[in-house]
């Protein structure tokens, strides 16, 4: 790689995150947006390095600031919108799929976003309704039947729980954590 070449360093910042060299990409990213202060992409992938160190409040800023760049990129929407849910923050992530989906209609991770966020809030209907849309919209990601299961555990009705995590298990047969909830509902 040509080392003068900012989209080459980023490109090199990417490949370091892929090969699970964070700290050395954080480097490399943060000297391109040093030099590139206007490179969205680059934003959003320090977010997600900063995300793996766990270096939260860090990868929210870059989140932000990408999409501040880029307004119509769904992926730093639903990456933010993932970091507030994880604070417990419940309105800012429907806030962040709701915007997902005007961009994306079509976005199933974004109906996952606002499964979660329902769920947390309480409001079990509109999770159920979101974690259906997902499944519908990507019906090869166990992940939406998986949400669907927990929540159809968590309101007591176990057929239908059971229906949509040996769906997700079908999909993912190594999925501990479906396992251990179809295990559950035996118990």
């Amino acid at each position: 790689l040509n080392k003068d070449d900012v989209m080459s360093r980023y490109l090199s910042g990417r490949l370091q995150l892929a090969q699970q060299h964070v700290a050395e990409a954080i480097i490399i990213l943060n000297k391109v947006v040093q030099e590139r202060p206007n490179l969205a992409p680059a934003r959003y992938t320090l977010g997600l390095a900063y995300r793996q160190q766990q270096r939260f409040p860090q990868a929210k800023t870059a989140f932000a600031e990408a999409i501040k760049l880029a307004p119509n990129a769904v992926a730093p929407h639903l990456a933010l919108g993932t970091l507030y849910l994880q604070d417990g923050d419940f309105d800012l992530p429907l806030a962040e799929g709701q915007h997902t989906l005007t961009l994306q209609p079509q976005q199933a991770q974004a109906h996952l976003l606002l499964g979660q966020a329902y769920r947390a809030k309480g409001d079990v209907a509109a999770a159920i309704r979101a974690f259906q849309t997902a499944t519908q919209q990507a019906p090869q990601n166990p992940e939406g039947y998986y949400q669907l299961g927990l929540v159809y555990r968590q309101q007591q009705q176990p057929q239908e729980a059971l229906t949509a995590l040996e769906k997700a298990l079908a999909l993912a047969p190594d999925r501990l954590d479906v396992l251990a909830q179809i295990g559950a509902l035996y118990t």
